[in-house]
């Protein structure tokens, strides 16, 4: 059996076990790489985000759950960063939309009005995924 097979056969266990599509494991993947969000810091907060709500950890929106990180993240560091009366009101507005491989962020257009004018260059690699993915 080749590597190939083995990796099939993993992201297949997984996603039986975890009860997730493959391509949804799959665009998690994707997302955490390309966000270059800390796997572990952010398998610890999505249990205690579980254990906060209640909820056990099979059978949840992973991906809606990377994007509500990835805000969390941006929205800290965007708090440090910017002095702007509309940023707080802007973050508070924007959600995500679960849907698995359809998740993503909503009512962002005031958010995005406030950062296209701010200096980019000291922002984070993952911040600035959040505002492209915006």
């Amino acid at each position: 059996m080749g590597d190939t097979n083995k990796y099939d056969n993993l992201l297949g266990f997984s996603a039986d076990f975890l009860q997730l599509g493959w391509l949804d494991l799959k665009l998690l993947s994707c997302h955490l790489k390309d966000s270059r969000v800390d796997v572990n810091e952010f398998a610890y907060w999505c249990a205690d985000y579980c254990e906060d709500k209640g909820i056990k950890p099979f059978r949840i929106d992973l991906c809606a759950l990377l994007l509500e990180y990835i805000k969390e993240l941006s929205t800290n560091e965007l708090m440090e960063k910017i002095v702007d009366d509309r940023l707080e009101e802007a973050l508070d507005r924007v959600w995500v939309y679960n849907n698995y491989l359809d998740s993503w962020y909503r009512d962002q257009q005031k958010l995005l009005d406030v950062l296209e004018k701010q200096d980019q260059s000291n922002w984070s690699h993952t911040l600035t995924w959040f505002y492209n993915y915006l």
